[in-house]
C-alpha cells in the first residue's frame, strides 16, 4: 500500500509516521501540498495556521484527480466536538481558540462531504514526551492535556494501514 503524509516535511510526527509505515513494508512519501501521487490513503497532518486554506487545497486537488485516496486519515486537535474544556483551549490556543477549534470544525466537515472512507483523530497537545494514551470515541470527553508523539504515530499508522477506526472520530490523550 502507499501512503501520501501531507505535512510541513520538517514535523518530526511526519517523518515518525513514514518510517513506520515504511517498516511495515508499504510505502509512505511525504509533500507539503496535494499535490500529485499515486497512493491509496492519504494522511493529512494539517498545521493550524493553514488549516482552513489547506482543506479547499485538498478539496480541489481529488475534484482535479490530482490524487485520488480511497482513505483519508486527518489529525485534528482535540476541542472540535465540544470533548474539551473551553478553559483548557484557552490554555493551549490562547483567547483567540474559537478561530482554531472553528477552522478545524470546518476542515472535518469538508473531509465528511467527500464522502470518502476517513479517520479523524482529534489530539491533544503533542509532546516528545512518552505518556499514556487513553482513545475516546466521539461524544466522549478528551480528559488528558498531551499525548506523547510515539503513541500518537501508532494510532495514525494503525489507522492508515487498518480499518480499525474507519469513518470514526477519535480523540487520544494522556490519562
Amino acid at each position: 500500500m502507499r501512503v501520501l503524509i501531507v505535512s510541513d516535511q520538517s514535523t518530526e510526527v511526519a517523518k515518525m509516521v513514514s518510517k513506520k509505515i515504511n517498516q511495515t513494508g508499504n510505502q509512505s512519501i511525504i509533500q507539503q501540498s496535494f499535490s500529485t501521487a499515486a497512493a491509496e490513503t492519504l494522511v493529512w497532518l494539517p498545521t493550524i495556521a493553514t488549516v482552513d486554506e489547506d482543506v479547499f487545497n485538498l478539496v480541489d486537488a481529488i475534484d482535479q484527480h490530482k490524487i485520488t485516496p480511497t482513505k483519508i486519515v486527518m489529525l485534528a486537535v482535540a476541542g472540535i466536538n465540544d470533548e474539551v474544556n473551553p478553559e483548557k483551549l484557552e490554555q493551549r490556543f490562547g483567547h483567540q481558540f474559537g478561530d482554531t477549534i472553528l477552522a478545524y470544525q470546518y476542515a472535518v466537515k469538508m473531509i465528511d462531504e467527500l464522502e470518502l472512507p476517513y479517520t479523524i483523530i482529534r489530539a491533544a497537545q503533542v509532546v516528545a514526551d512518552k505518556t499514556t494514551s487513553v482513545i475516546s470515541n466521539e461524544g466522549q470527553p478528551v480528559q488528558g492535556t498531551k499525548i506523547g508523539a510515539a503513541v500518537l504515530v501508532d494510532l495514525i499508522v494503525s489507522a492508515a494501514l487498518t480499518d480499525q477506526y474507519l469513518n470514526q472520530s477519535i480523540g487520544i490523550a494522556d490519562d
